[in-house]
């Protein structure tokens, strides 16, 4: 790489914690490429003296490397428990005396954090019993957020709440305009995430929803932004995060809660007591299916992986997916037992199922080829064309270190 584009990249892993892996090399230089073409520069290296000293120029490379993907309600099952949370043990809790602060972080164009609000409105607390603030590194996402104008595109999965969609949003000209009682709920900040002085003023929070984050940022910019995650939470907190993050969080000192699909976590040894109405809907299905894999006869893990591929491909799914549990038991998470699982819940049109086992996957091998083409293919199904492209970027870049090697072994 040239040392100046090295400089660059440098300067931007340091101030935002990006993973250049992530995101792409390529992308990320074409992104400097364009700045420099619109400030008429073909200097690198003034480029980076702008940098430095240019705020505004600074915001403005952010605005093009942040790509907002998200959309109202995403990870509907982090919504629905943070309904539990909040009458089965915040409300109880503090018998209804203090009120309830979340923080969405990163906010993006503010479809989360307005979720948040609309979830609690719904639930029937009055704005004046909770707090919502939203931060985003990127100026671009909150100006977007502070406007609240949406498109269809940011209601994926909130097309069959007709009642919902006319109760918190005024149509216009094919837009969705937030109504202002909702705006009204949020206070939006631009910060850093890694920035300590940024957040050191803020408030305990009962509840951090902080998605796709920590996959985006280098191993080291991952530990200081749970540092600071960790410094803002209530002792008794709430962090919930994506699917794929998940492996991540319970290596770092928190607990993960038993609500299925939530991603929900709490520093050790403050985890609260989460009881279902029914208490035998809610048995966790990875016990069923290790109960399930008792029967099935020890194997060496590779053995075990081999055999239930072959059980898989013979459509034996259920047989495949219990020893798949048994292994990940008894050796503990493996990114092929997980790209198994997917195959297989794939093959039972589960596709959200499918989609959180690749995600294990890649978080364990980031160079898995086949579980980044199958990502890019499901993102693209769901009209995540950005997120799909990073994908098939990733996959990409793979395969050509691939061939690479495999020619430089050919003689």
């Amino acid at each position: 790489m040239d040392k100046q584009k090295f400089k660059i990249i440098s300067f931007l892993e340091d101030r935002i914690g990006i993973d250049v892996e992530a995101i792409g090399e390529s992308n990320l230089i074409k992104m400097i490429t364009d700045r420099m073409h619109q400030l008429n520069i073909d200097d690198l290296e003034m480029y980076h003296k702008i940098l430095h000293s240019s705020q505004r120029e600074y915001k403005n490379l952010i605005d093009l490397i942040v790509v907002p993907e998200t959309w109202f309600f995403r990870d509907q099952a982090s919504f629905e428990f943070l309904d539990y949370y909040v009458s089965q043990i915040f409300i109880p809790q503090t018998k209804g005396l203090q009120p309830l602060h979340l923080l969405s972080l990163p906010c993006s164009s503010g479809e989360e954090p307005y979720s948040i609000v609309i979830q609690l409105l719904e639930k029937g607390l009055h704005p004046s019993r909770f707090t919502v603030d939203a931060i985003d590194v990127s100026p671009g996402s909150i100006k977007k957020a502070l406007r609240a104008v949406y498109t269809k595109y940011s209601f994926r999965f909130l097309q069959s709440q007709e009642d919902k969609i006319k109760k918190y949003f005024v149509m216009e000209e094919g837009l969705y305009k937030l109504k202002q009682t909702v705006k009204d709920c949020v206070k939006f900040y631009e910060g850093n995430a890694l920035d300590q002085t940024s957040l050191l003023h803020r408030n305990y929070y009962d509840v951090i929803f902080c998605k796709n984050l920590f996959i985006y940022m280098s191993v080291k910019s991952q530990r200081q932004l749970l540092d600071n995650l960790s410094a803002l939470l209530s002792p008794e907190g709430i962090l919930l995060v994506s699917a794929v993050e998940v492996e991540y969080i319970k290596k770092e000192g928190f607990t993960a809660l038993p609500f299925p699909r939530a991603y929900a976590f709490q520093k050790k040894n403050k985890t609260i007591p989460l009881k279902r109405e029914n208490e035998n809907s809610c048995i966790d299905e990875i016990t069923i299916l290790n109960q399930k894999a008792l029967n099935i006869e020890t194997q060496e893990p590779e053995d075990q992986l081999k055999k239930a591929k072959e059980l898989a491909d013979r459509g034996l799914l259920s047989e495949a997916e219990a020893l798949c549990h048994q292994d990940l038991n008894e050796y503990g998470p493996k990114a092929q037992t997980y790209f198994i699982l997917a195959l297989i819940e794939h093959a039972l049109k589960n596709e959200v199922e499918s989609e959180e086992y690749l995600l294990k996957t890649i978080y364990l091998d980031p160079k898995h080829y086949e579980a980044l083409i199958y990502l890019a293919l499901l993102a693209e199904k769901k009209g995540e064309n950005a997120q799909a492209q990073l994908f098939f970027n990733r996959a990409r870049r793979i395969g050509q270190l691939t061939s690479m090697e495999g020619g430089c072994g050919a003689e």
